[in-house]
């Protein structure tokens, strides 16, 4: 589990650190087994945050995505929602 999650997220991560877009000095390990752990949790329970989805991405926008990039205020233009 371990191993598959760091092959998808580390490459990821590093490219968004390399663009200078993440926070410098985050540890992309223990950051790929945060966003699983967030990721598995809210798959099991997506209504924890809110019943409307677009709740849900103010959520993520605001607090998840905020947290870790380096222009927190320029969110959609580093992580494009999918439409």
């Amino acid at each position: 589990m371990a191993e598959a999650r760091e092959n998808l997220w580390l490459p990821i991560l590093k490219r968004y650190a390399d663009a200078r877009v993440l926070r410098p000095g985050l540890d992309h390990r223990a950051l790929s087994r945060w966003i699983s752990c967030q990721e598995f949790w809210l798959l099991a329970r997506p209504a924890v945050l809110s019943e409307n989805v677009e709740t849900q991405a103010a959520y993520f926008r605001d607090f998840m995505i905020a947290a870790l990039v380096t222009k927190p205020e320029e969110p959609h233009e580093i992580l494009p929602t999918r439409r």
